[in-house]
């Protein structure tokens, strides 16, 4: 889907962090919706046409998990992506098992946003494939992922590997697994 043409929800109950994304993504052609709890999210999901959801897991009466229960219940192929600043290993892996697309820790780079982003929209929605699976991740992990799509091609004599919504939010927690670690790993060391 076209960005220009895309309408993005952006749930968080931090009003300039909203903000924020709103000015950054609106800038880039996309329209924007808000929403500043969990239970208006999952009303303007159901009620909208909503390309994609951002959204934030801590938030005052229905937090980010139990809104992707929800939103995902009512639009199984509407992309949600995690954005939180209270990550763990524990909620990304249940996000990704809700049906979240990506989990992105704050603070981030615009730039992680727009590829995470862009990446969801260019999914199939009716399949749930990426085009390229291993693009924007970590270089070790992108490796990896693509060193395993040679190998099936070669081992089943395949010209094409399809990527599920399933083994690419596989490739995700791995990812982001090894992004936590490091962050981890980092405060510990300071």
């Amino acid at each position: 889907m076209a960005k220009q043409t895309a309408t993005l929800l952006i749930v968080d109950d931090d009003t300039a962090h909203r903000t924020m994304l709103k000015a950054h993504l609106g800038s880039e052609g996309y329209e924007i919706i808000e929403a500043d709890d969990g239970d208006v999210a999952v009303h303007l999901a159901r009620e909208r046409a909503v390309d994609l959801v951002l959204l934030d897991l801590k938030m005052r009466r229905m937090g980010g998990m139990e809104a992707l229960a929800a939103i995902h219940e009512a639009k199984p192929q509407l992309p949600v992506i995690i954005v939180t600043a209270f990550s763990s290993v524990e909620s990304a892996v249940e996000a990704m098992k809700l049906g979240a697309i990506d989990y992105i820790i704050r603070p981030f780079e615009m730039s992680t946003v727009e590829l995470a982003v862009s990446r969801a929209l260019a999914m199939d929605p009716d399949l749930l494939l990426f085009d390229e699976p291993s693009a924007g991740l970590d270089p070790i992990i992108a490796a990896g992922i693509d060193e395993l799509i040679v190998e099936l091609k070669k081992a089943y004599s395949m010209s094409i590997v399809v990527v599920t919504h399933e083994l690419a939010s596989a490739f995700l927690i791995a990812d982001r697994m090894l992004l936590i670690d490091r962050q981890h790993h980092c405060d510990r060391h300071q």
